[in-house]
């Protein structure tokens, strides 16, 4: 877990947990550098994950139960569809055991600490 939240854990778990349900097999798990617009977290650059599909967004990070149209996320987030690393159910499960941590597993982002 990064200093800043449990996102990509969480998030992962719900393409691990898919394995066994197919609950999350047709949602994208998102990874993207995002700089907030509002909130507390205002101005601030920094990794984050997220499952989408068909326009929703739904965020459980530290807990929460956000669900959000993707343009709202999208544009409280700072970022854009090109800012985003979108991974299958099963792209996911096969980063987490290639690379053996939670992620960011694109290049552009590097490990959480």
């Amino acid at each position: 877990m990064s200093n800043l939240g449990d996102c990509f854990e969480v998030h992962a778990n719900l393409f691990i947990t898919s394995f066994l349900t197919n609950e999350w097999e047709d949602w994208f798990l998102c990874h993207a550098k995002v700089t907030p617009r509002m909130g507390p977290m205002v101005g601030t650059t920094f990794d984050h994950c997220w499952v989408e599909k068909n326009g929703i967004v739904k965020d459980f990070a530290n807990g929460n139960n956000n669900e959000l149209p993707k343009l709202v996320y999208y544009g409280i987030g700072g970022f854009n569809d090109e800012d985003v690393k979108k991974f299958s159910a099963d792209e996911a499960r096969d980063m987490l055991r290639k690379w053996g941590h939670y992620g960011p597993w694109d290049s552009r982002f590097p490990k959480n600490k």
